[in-house]
């Protein structure tokens, strides 16, 4: 539909879902619900125009629509304008006096070389002093240069991202004194030592592309800084001035990248020798990520008691004791050239929760090395070079770990005490090995285990009783792997698993009743498995009420390719090899057909003739029906592959079908009702005895009566208590004796 052709009238219509409001828009703004309602007209722009109810803010999304300028036809009242990905040359053509209420502006991956709101729009009769706008998204353009008067009409403007430049003069950002988060890169040789002299941002991230050194004073304010999170990244930068970080006391977040860069050991510090006079440093970080930097100096860290979180990747060398005078809760130490870890590596990091170690090049792990991690609940050892695990190695560990990950190493065996004594583990990853073989008590003391990957590995059978202390188990990926089978009691003791994977195996059948306790079973995945569709699997979504089962038959023939849920039990469900292959009337059957009740199979022992001249059959062998049950109305029918089979519709005379508890449902029906029983026999006694000590005795006296027609009791009535006599005589008359109970009509005064 070609929008360019469409009359002036006519209304575009809204874009509603939330996810296009342009990412520049302010948490505030994009949290309001849209109300999808209100339309706009717009005859040429193509754009998405969103009402958002919280101040009835309207939203422009014109990216992507290769526009060399902003439409002149939005509406005035627009709070945020995505123009990124276009083709925009000039801030001239962003038309920004034509939306005074802008507070929100992407113009992000444009083709700008200026950027300059200062023009002239006298012309347009329009006479704008400052623009709102707030937020400012100028990432993928490259200016030529930045000045003092680039932002003038700008100067509540609180976050600028990617402002990016070939030259920042001096003085470019002195006046953006409202400014709180600010994104630069700079292409110069020699960075401003004044650039950010009067800047009072909490969030500065400046990555210099040529830059050899940075100014001693670059990020020193006057008065008081109020940087909190600080971001330097140079690919060029040889060094930092070892007081570049002081007056930064409220510095929280630093992040460091540089490859080529030296870092002087008291750059987060003071005093080497441990001073007190540190009031004007940065020592109470709480996180620090440096990235590339080759060597760390051995007491770079000390002072930081205010440390949680550090993170080091691509360090070749970590000199040892470089963590003795922090408390980390985490440890990130991914993509570093370790190699090797040795006693006692991490002492002093009681507190430590989490250890990353992955990407390490790690080969071999003394005995020793965790020693002193006592709240240790996470680690990582993924993507290495270990192949083996010592049996005593997680000892340190035991009672905290409860996440463990060894994916993609080279472990072909492990041993049986491997994982011993792990009473707090919860989880397993040892995806992506060489593991041919799983020794039967490996897993004998993981009973808290939740989740156990053992996906891509070699394994060709899986020991029985391997999983027998996995009662909490709720997730087990057996993917990729060469398993022709599974134990038949492999889940017998499992409970609480809720996703069994498999895809990718040799496994053909299903042992008969495998996943008869997995009561909570959710998802069983056979892709990719040459499965047999007997009735052990296809019965299996009937027997564990929502299991979605995944995976398509391989045999037979007839069902070749054909996913198996969507497989009909009625068509299928039976044993082609103890069948006739052709129809057989009469008594006598041979070989002996099975019998289906309620999709279960039982063999049939014995035939007769009843005195109506009915055949019938005697069922031994049915899990659902007690033992020697009489069946009736079974009927021999000849279904797909030339096979035969009886269908049982009720079971008569000694049998009792109960679905999928069988005689233990019976039992338990029974038990109810002789429950509920004697509960009502106890009831009424107890209630005919409360009623029985209200009885009264109510004398009616024929003198006093008031004749009155249509009344069914004549004459007055006297409440007497019971037992009180057996015959009442008043003046000779013989007067009539009434035991009544309450609620019979009377009141407590003996009145109807």
């Amino acid at each position: 539909m070609d929008h360019h052709a469409l009359s002036l009238t006519t209304l575009l219509v809204l874009h509603v879902v939330l996810l296009s409001t342009p990412p520049l828009v302010s948490s505030a703004v994009a949290a309001a619900a849209v109300k999808p309602t209100v339309k706009y007209p717009c005859s040429v722009c193509k754009c998405s125009i969103t009402m958002l109810q919280r101040g009835q803010s309207i939203s422009a999304d014109c990216s992507h629509l290769s526009l060399t300028e902003t439409p002149l036809d939005l509406p005035r009242k627009i709070g945020a304008l995505d123009m990124s990905n276009n083709v925009v040359n000039s801030s001239y053509f962003l038309h920004l006096y034509k939306y005074p209420n802008l507070r929100h502006l992407n113009a992000s991956f444009n083709t700008f070389i200026d950027f300059n709101v200062n023009f002239d729009v006298s012309r347009d009769r329009i006479m704008i002093t400052n623009f709102q706008i707030l937020t400012l998204d100028l990432s993928g353009n490259v200016l030529n240069s930045v000045n003092n008067d680039t932002f003038d009409n700008m100067p509540y403007i609180r976050e600028i991202r990617g402002l990016e430049a070939l030259v920042l003069f001096q003085d470019s950002l002195n006046r953006l004194t409202d400014l709180q988060k600010l994104s630069v890169i700079s292409h110069q040789v020699d960075i401003p030592e004044e650039l950010f002299h009067n800047l009072r941002v909490s969030s500065l991230h400046l990555n210099v592309t040529e830059a050899l050194h940075l100014p001693e004073k670059l990020f020193r304010h006057p008065q008081r800084s109020l940087l909190s999170n600080l971001s330097i990244v140079g690919g060029k930068l040889k060094e930092l001035h070892v007081d570049a970080l002081r007056s930064l006391v409220l510095l929280k977040h630093v992040e460091i990248y540089g490859p080529n860069m030296r870092i002087p050991a008291r750059l987060f510090h003071d005093d080497v020798q441990g001073a007190d006079s540190n009031e004007d440093m940065p020592v109470n970080l709480k996180t620090i990520r440096i990235i590339g930097v080759r060597s760390l100096p051995g007491i770079i860290f000390h002072k930081q008691k205010s440390l949680e979180s550090l993170e080091l990747h691509g360090i070749e060398d970590l000199p040892f004791g470089l963590f003795e005078s922090v408390t980390l809760d985490s440890l990130d130490l991914s993509g570093c050239d370790i190699y090797e870890l040795q006693s006692e590596s991490f002492i002093g990091l009681s507190s430590l929760r989490a250890l990353n170690l992955s990407d390490t090049h790690l080969t071999s792990i003394e005995v020793s090395a965790f020693t002193g991690l006592q709240s240790l609940t996470s680690l990582d050892l993924s993507n290495n070079y270990l192949d083996n695990i010592a049996p005593a190695l997680f000892d340190k560990l035991r009672r905290t770990l409860v996440t463990l990950v060894i994916s993609n190493n080279s472990l072909d065996v492990l041993d049986e005490g491997s994982f011993g004594k792990m009473m707090s583990l919860e989880k397993l990853d040892l995806n992506k090995n060489n593991i041919s073989s799983l020794p039967p008590s490996l897993l004998s003391d993981l009973g808290k285990l939740v989740d156990l990957n053992l996906r891509e590995n070699r394994l060709h059978n899986i020991p029985p009783g391997v999983l027998e202390a996995q009662v909490n188990m709720e997730d087990l990926d057996l993917g990729t792997n060469s398993l022709t089978g599974l134990p038949s009691d492999l889940f017998a003791t499992t409970r609480s698993l809720r996703r069994i994977d498999l895809s990718a195996n040799n496994i053909t059948f299903l042992p008969k009743d495998i996943f008869k306790m997995t009561h909570f079973l959710e998802t069983v995945e056979l892709t990719g498995n040459p499965i047999h569709c007997g009735c052990n699997v296809l019965l299996l979504p009937q027997d564990i009420i929502g299991l979605e089962l995944h995976g398509y038959c391989s045999s037979p023939k007839e069902y070749a390719f054909t996913p198996i849920q969507d497989v009909q039990t009625d068509d299928m469900c039976i044993s082609t090899s103890t069948l006739p292959t052709t129809p057989t009337t009469g008594i006598s059957i041979s070989p002996t057909p099975v019998i289906f009740v309620n999709n279960e199979s039982g063999i049939i022992s014995s035939q007769y003739v009843d005195s109506l001249g009915r055949t019938q059959w005697m069922v031994t062998s049915y899990v659902d029906i007690q033992p020697t049950a009489t069946l009736s109305d079974v009927n021999m029918t000849v279904p797909y592959n030339d096979s035969f089979r009886a269908n049982a519709g009720l079971a008569q005379s000694g049998g009792h079908v109960f679905g999928s508890f069988g005689l233990t449902g019976f039992y338990i029906a029974m038990a109810v009702v002789a429950a509920v029983f004697i509960f009502g026999s106890v009831a009424m006694a107890i209630y005919r005895r409360r009623q029985a000590s209200r009885s009264m005795v109510y004398i009616v006296n024929p003198e006093e009566s008031n004749d009155q027609p249509n009344d069914d009791v004549l004459g007055s009535f006297a409440r007497v208590e019971p037992g009180s006599f057996d015959r009442v005589v008043d003046g000779g008359n013989s007067l009539t004796e009434m035991s009544e109970r309450n609620n019979d009509g009377f009141d407590d005064k003996g009145t109807l």
